[in-house]
């Protein structure tokens, strides 16, 4: 097996946005654009890439909804706790 089999070449177009936006990124990281394109592609061959799944307005929506629920339930027990106090004053009443 030679070099070219071992390492083969991979090329193809991509926009000039795309490329503007995978210079800028790779000049941050101080790596060639190339380089840069090579370990985004590795990571999603190895699927270590994390998609977007959901939004933050949903993420949002549902944690105010399991805050509401926490509240509801503290306010049902200090019901409960309020009641049954009550009901044990009656008794001794």
């Amino acid at each position: 097996m030679n070099y070219r089999e071992k390492h083969p070449t991979f090329s193809f177009r991509i926009d000039p946005k795309e490329k503007r936006k995978l210079d800028k990124l790779a000049y941050i990281k101080k790596i060639s654009t190339n380089e840069f394109a090579r370990q985004i592609l590795t990571k999603f061959l190895n699927d270590d890439l994390v998609e977007k799944t959901e939004d933050l307005q949903k993420i949002k929506m549902q944690l105010q909804i399991k805050k509401l629920e926490a509240e509801i339930a503290e306010i049902v027990k200090m019901y409960h706790q309020r009641t049954g106090a009550l009901a044990y004053l009656k008794e001794i009443d």
